[in-house]
């Protein structure tokens, strides 16, 4: 059936592999264009559809596709919303605020750090424009931590 077709994508080089009927699942989107020939194809040597994006902000999109569920990772929420629009996929509510969701994955790190005998450790991690009220900070090591433009009313930094 023509449905389960094999699709063959390269996605910013990395090369994967899905059934059209996966791609088309959740309704109208990039792909439905560009299985259709309605979008102009770049195709590798290999004969899979180029596509100039990062792949690790299209693999969750990709699960949705797949699975019906979002699946995000290392607080990438804002790259996801954007591809997930590029490929005309219906983003819900919970990518939208992006800013509420870093500061909720924040607050699980903190979280279930706190349940282990040595302190949390944000070593490079990216939580942009956060308010951060009220909480206490007391033995986190922030090293390298981003967080432009985050407030830390009334927080508490005893021996950070």
């Amino acid at each position: 059936e023509l449905d389960d077709e094999i699709v063959r994508l390269n996605v910013g080089g990395t090369r994967v592999m899905a059934l059209r009927s996966t791609l088309l699942a959740r309704g109208a989107n990039f792909f439905s264009g560009l299985l259709k020939g309605d979008i102009p194809a770049c195709v590798d040597d290999e004969g899979y559809y180029f596509i100039d994006k990062d792949f690790e902000s299209f693999q969750p999109v990709l699960e949705y596709l797949r699975t019906g569920k979002w699946q995000l990772y290392n607080c990438m929420y804002e790259q996801v919303r954007e591809t997930a629009q590029f490929f005309a996929v219906d983003v819900p509510e919970l990518l939208r605020d992006t800013t509420q969701n870093a500061r909720n994955e924040f607050l699980m790190i903190l979280n279930g750090a706190c349940h282990r005998e040595c302190p949390p450790r944000f070593n490079g991690g990216y939580f942009p424009n956060l308010d951060l009220y009220k909480l206490n900070f007391t033995g986190v090591d922030f090293q390298k931590c981003h967080l432009n433009n985050s407030a830390f009313t009334s927080c508490g930094f005893k021996k950070c």
